[in-house]
This record gives structure tokens, sequence and C-alpha cells, in this order.
């Protein structure tokens, strides 16, 4: 019994110090919180879906870590935004390492292009990248998750199809409860401090005021400009994200006169912030 019960605890000893055990259910990692919503949704339970873009960090300036790099080789699959510049290098690792599958979720997805200003009265034409903060881009992204999972597990592809349907008629009615009440309020603008929420802008056609800048300074014409046109289209909203400086904004927001209102695009919760957002612009 002795040589026995010293070989059990010497094999229990060697599997713990072998290193990190592989995860009990398969991975799947994406880049963003809302996406994982979304996936969570379509996979069900028998996946575990990590986040690669840590709480609070900025996405458009997010390097990862060596670690978060190597956690990929236990994702069966990867699903980019890709519009971010630090998911092109994960990407890439993944097509190295050979064992993960990189499915973009927003094919199909028709982007925003020129709404960010760096401050030099110009804007770029890269994407934005913020395609998330849209219900309808959210079914488009869903019916991505779908066919890809279909593809990773083809007996259960009709459960995953089965669950978009009930995801997107949730979507639909959301969207459909957002337009009905932004135009029965007459909203037709807001300011933001970051521009966030063009794809929101476009799907209810409402003009998107971006008052900050990359560059912390904003000059005395600058200001101006802005309280001219959030003036001239009676804006009454500033919408302000909880990561960049809120000192800049609150002295905006009193010369704009609007009320400042904090929202997280980033957060699990993306239709919740969506709604949210219809709802003070809607006047709630």
């Amino acid at each position: 019994m002795r040589p026995f019960f010293f070989a059990t605890i010497l094999a229990a000893l060697l599997a713990a110090c072998s290193g990190a055990e592989k995860p009990e259910r398969p991975v799947l990692a994406v880049s963003i919180e809302p996406q994982k919503k979304i996936l969570e949704a379509i996979a069900g339970p028998g996946f575990d879906v990590v986040v690669l873009l840590p709480p609070g960090s900025d996405p458009e300036s997010f390097e990862p870590t060596m670690s978060q790099r190597r956690s990929l080789s236990d994702a069966e699959a990867y699903f980019p935004v890709g519009y971010m510049p630090f998911e092109e290098k994960l990407a890439a690792d993944s097509r190295e390492q050979g064992g993960t599958r990189v499915v973009y979720s927003t094919e199909g997805i028709i982007p925003v292009t020129g709404t960010h200003s760096h401050g030099r009265g110009e804007a770029h034409t890269d994407v934005d990248p913020h395609v998330w903060t849209s219900l309808r881009n959210g079914k488009i992204i869903a019916a991505n998750f779908a066919e890809a999972l279909s593809s990773l597990r083809p007996d259960s592809a009709e459960v995953y199809r089965a669950r978009y349907q009930r995801l997107a008629a949730h979507l639909d009615s959301l969207d459909g409860e957002a337009s009905r009440r932004l135009s029965e309020a007459g909203a037709h603008a807001f300011a933001i401090w970051h521009p966030s929420l063009s794809y929101f802008a476009r799907d209810y056609g409402l003009h998107q005021i971006s008052v900050g800048q990359e560059s912390k300074e904003i000059s005395t014409g600058r200001l101006r400009q802005i309280v001219d046109e959030a003036r001239e289209d009676s804006v009454k909203i500033l919408f302000f994200q909880k990561e960049y400086d809120s000192r800049l904004a609150s002295t905006l927001n009193e010369s704009m006169g609007t009320r400042l209102v904090t929202i997280n695009p980033l957060d699990y919760d993306w239709d919740g912030q969506i709604m949210l957002i219809v709802d003070e612009l809607a006047g709630k």
C-alpha cells in the first residue's frame, strides 16, 4: 500500500507543476465585452468565451501583452472586430500558431469613415471601429457567429441558428422601439466626447458632434466652433465615456449648456447601453 500511496502523491505533484490545466470546455476568444455577450447568446453553455481587451482600456491604443497573445493558443477560434490595431497582431499570432481559426465578426457591415479628428482641422479616412454601437450591426455580428459555430460544430448547427433567431428577434424589437421613440421625441443631434456612436447615429438619422480631441488642449477658436454648432442643432446632451478626462468634458459641458451623461459603449450589456442612450435622447 505504501509504494502505491507515494506513487499517487508523486503523480499529483507532477500534474500540479506541469503548468496550467487545459480548459474543461472549448474556448472562443473575442476582442471586447459586447462581442462576448452576443457570442454567448449563440454558443450557449458549451464554450468558454474569453475577452482580450481588459476593462477600462482604450481599444484604439491598447497593446496586448505576451501572455495575452499566448492565451489565444487555447482558443478554437478568435473573432476580431477587424478595425482595431491590436487585433491584427493577435490574428497574426493565431495564424502562425495554426491551431486557432480567425473569423472576422463584422463581415457584411458597411463601415463608417472620417469620424475621428486629430486636432488639425481634418478627419482621417480610417474606418470607425465602433461597429457594435448599433443594434442592426449586432444582428450581423450574431449571424456571423452562428455561421462560424455551425462550421466548427456542424452537428449543432440548427441549435445555433435557433439561438440566432431568438437574439435577432430581441434586437429587432429594441431597434423598433428606439426608432419610434427617437422619432416621436424629435431627436436629431447629440454631442459626444469621443465619436463612438457613429453607427448608432447612422441608424436613426442623428447628427453626432464630436467635441474631444486626441490632444488634450482645445483652442479658443475650436471651443467657439463647438458651442456654436451645438446651439445651432439645439443639442441638449453631451455623452462622455469614463476612460477620458472628465475635467475637460465638464468645462465644455458648461460652455455648451448641455447635460453630461456618462456612458460605457464597451460594456458587456451593450444593448442596454444603447437603450440608455435612447432614454436620454428621447427624454425617458
